[in-house]
């Protein structure tokens, strides 16, 4: 028996030494998986991927750009369009009533 006892005593500090590592290596876990999450949140895309998006973002901007313009240039047409109608309606206004005058109606 005598002899079991040191196995024994050097079997239990093996196992304390493993549970101590163990706890080491869970208290470390947290700091692990912050720093993960880190580097994951740091980490930049590859160029080709902004100079994509970069692009994308450019197109999409002239895209939404040209259908405001193009509106613009309907009003601004249209208003043109509704100032030679009124011209037009008061010129034939102003030589009808000169006919009427010359013809003495009026």
């Amino acid at each position: 028996m005598p002899t079991n006892q040191p196995n024994s005593l050097s079997d239990t500090e093996q196992k304390l030494r493993e549970l101590d590592a163990q706890i080491k290596q869970l208290q470390e876990m947290p700091d692990q998986i912050r720093q993960q999450e880190l580097d994951r949140n740091n980490i930049i895309p590859p160029f080709d991927v902004v100079e994509a998006r970069i692009k994308e973002k450019e197109f999409d901007e002239r895209i939404n750009k040209g259908p405001i313009s193009n509106r613009k240039k309907e009003i601004q047409r249209s208003f043109f369009l509704l100032i030679l109608l009124i011209a037009a309606l008061l010129s034939i206004a102003w030589w009808v009533f000169h006919w009427l005058k010359q013809n003495g109606v009026l």
